[in-house]
């Protein structure tokens, strides 16, 4: 704080789409926002871009936030603003991202289409970047086909592009075991308690432990491939350890919408979240065969604070899928009730081994072994 009092400049703080955060998570930040804003310097600015949610437009008028804020609203009046900003993302990334595919793609492609493709986007940036990126997938290698599907299709609002690009990936007409492997797939991420990688992905729905890594490839090129417009996809490169890959996310928290909600979309891929919470659950309790007594071998008389090197040690002795089932099978296991007796057999087949793992993950119980 005393280097920024003594500063020329000013630092720019921004937040763009707010309201793709969780509830919770955005109210949060902006209490804490309201609490710290009259104590930063004045060189400190905040810019928030946001839809008009119910739950933000409260915190905005709540005390001391209300008084810090310039709340101005996108009208009808910018308009052309908004056009010219989406006109100058697509000169600016488009050619960089269909390079390898197009001879001379440094101002393609061209006024009219660029024109063209901006009033398909109904002036929403999430459209412009979903539509460049539906342009340039790797998958098709044909930015030119891409764009003319895109600008001679009647509509191109989310749920237009979210259905096109499922469509390609899993066309209609495809074998069941594809589009039961979609909805696993985008089940998985979309109800797992915390971000997973495609290792902890693999391990939690493979039926086969020993086939694991083969399953990895499986999602990889079945499935992952095709959703590059949607998901945040780590390198193909594997990392040495299977934990430090970086875990699959979504670009657009509206794409998990359009899966779950009932009135949108191709029931194809109609999600149930209590479905695939039972899912990861029996995928949870399939890993935890793998326990066995101080996996960790840890000293049953030292605290788990007390250990030296817990965490790396955890690292070494559990896989992905293992740790994520210890720490969150309850989670998926209580959110519903459920039908028949298998998910209650396998907890109490292996109750104590559960809250062993559970204890030498989060420094549960009095003892480390």
């Amino acid at each position: 704080m005393e280097t920024l009092d003594s500063a020329s400049l000013a630092l720019v703080i921004i937040l763009d789409a707010l309201d793709e955060c969780d509830d919770a998570y955005a109210t949060t930040l902006l209490r804490l926002f309201g609490k710290l804003v009259g104590k930063l310097p004045h060189q400190v600015k905040l810019f928030m871009t946001s839809r008009g949610e119910p739950h933000l437009q409260q915190c905005y008028k709540s005390d001391p936030l209300e008084a810090q804020l310039e709340i101005r609203s996108m009208g009808d009046e910018n308009v052309e603003l908004v056009e010219d900003d989406i006109s100058a993302y697509f000169k600016d990334r488009l050619p960089d991202m269909v390079g390898q595919w197009i001879a001379e793609p440094s101002d393609w492609p061209g006024d009219e289409k660029r024109r063209a493709l901006v009033n398909k986007t109904q002036d929403l940036f999430i459209c412009a970047t979903t539509v460049a990126r539906m342009i340039a997938d790797p998958r098709s290698r044909d930015p030119e086909r891409q764009l003319d599907d895109i600008l001679s299709s009647d509509s191109i609002c989310l749920d237009d592009m979210y259905a096109q690009i499922l469509d390609r990936a899993c066309p209609p007409g495809s074998d069941d075991d594809l589009v039961d492997l979609f909805r696993n797939v985008l089940g998985a991420l979309v109800v797992a308690r915390v971000p997973i990688n495609i290792h902890t992905l693999a391990s939690l729905l493979s039926p086969d432990e020993s086939q694991d890594h083969q399953f990895v490839q499986h999602i990889r090129t079945r499935v992952l491939s095709y959703l590059q417009a949607v998901l945040i996809i780590p390198s193909v490169e594997v990392p040495k350890i299977a934990q430090d890959a970086e875990p699959i996310r979504f670009i657009r928290t509206s794409f998990v919408d359009y899966l779950t909600n009932h009135s949108r979309g191709d029931p194809r891929f109609l999600l149930d979240p209590g479905e695939q919470h039972e899912q990861l659950a029996i995928g949870c309790l399939r890993r935890m065969r793998d326990l066995k007594r101080n996996m960790c071998d840890l000293d049953p008389l030292l605290l788990n604070s007390e250990v030296a090197n817990l965490e790396q040690r955890i690292r070494d002795s559990m896989s992905p899928g293992l740790q994520y089932a210890c720490a969150q099978m309850s989670v998926h296991v209580t959110y519903r009730e459920w039908r028949g007796p298998r998910i209650g057999e396998g907890v109490r087949h292996h109750e104590t081994s559960v809250l062993a793992g559970r204890a030498q993950l989060d420094g549960e119980g009095s003892r480390s072994g």
